[in-house]
């Protein structure tokens, strides 16, 4: 006689809980490290030019405060969005998405606006070419930022961001800072420290 075997279904597997965080941390090292490759030829050129920046060069402060300003105040909305998830507040949180994608499509248009507008071009001089590498490698950062905020703010809109599970709201949020870092060491490089 046999006898039937009585099992369990086999239940699903566990979700990773930490892949999106590290993705996060791997693609903001890749962008540390170009980051990285440009300040160290910007103070290389620097040091073996004869005159930083070229006489013909002046950047408008307004434009450079302006993008610091709207930086700032993005960091601020970012980090506003996972603290009202995990209180459980869905409207406070896609208020704080939209509102960090809105500063951060304006940050966008005004880094454009800089660029055009800066008076000389990528083959001009040093300067030009590690300025311009600068604000495209800062732009292509901020279009990937976009991308993860609109992702976040779906999600979280279609309820698929909840509470207890926040790692997407927190993770673009990580990766938006990192934008603004980067940011922080163009503006340090161009406005602040441009001159010897």
């Amino acid at each position: 006689m046999s006898t039937e075997q009585l099992a369990l279904p086999a239940g699903g597997r566990p979700r990773e809980q930490h892949v999106l965080n590290l993705g996060t941390l791997l693609l903001g090292a890749g962008g540390a490290m170009v980051f990285a490759g440009l300040v160290a030829a910007y103070l290389q050129l620097r040091g073996m030019a004869a005159e930083w920046p070229p006489k013909d060069v002046e950047l408008d402060n307004y434009i450079g405060v302006t993008l610091f300003l709207t930086a700032l105040l993005s960091a601020v909305t970012v980090e506003w969005a996972p603290y009202a998830l995990k209180r459980g507040n869905q409207r406070q949180t896609l208020w704080a998405l939209a509102m960090s994608l809105g500063l951060g499509i304006a940050f966008l248009n005004m880094l454009w606006y800089l660029a055009t507008q800066l008076g000389f071009g990528v083959g001009d001089h040093a300067y030009g070419t590690v300025v311009y590498a600068a604000i495209l490698a800062t732009g292509v950062q901020v279009v990937i930022g976009l991308g993860y905020l609109l992702v976040a703010l779906v999600r979280t809109a279609g309820h698929q961001a909840v509470p207890g599970d926040h790692q997407l709201v927190r993770a673009a949020g990580w990766y938006w800072q990192w934008v603004n870092v980067c940011w922080l060491f163009v503006f340090m490089a161009l406005y602040v420290l441009q001159h010897r």
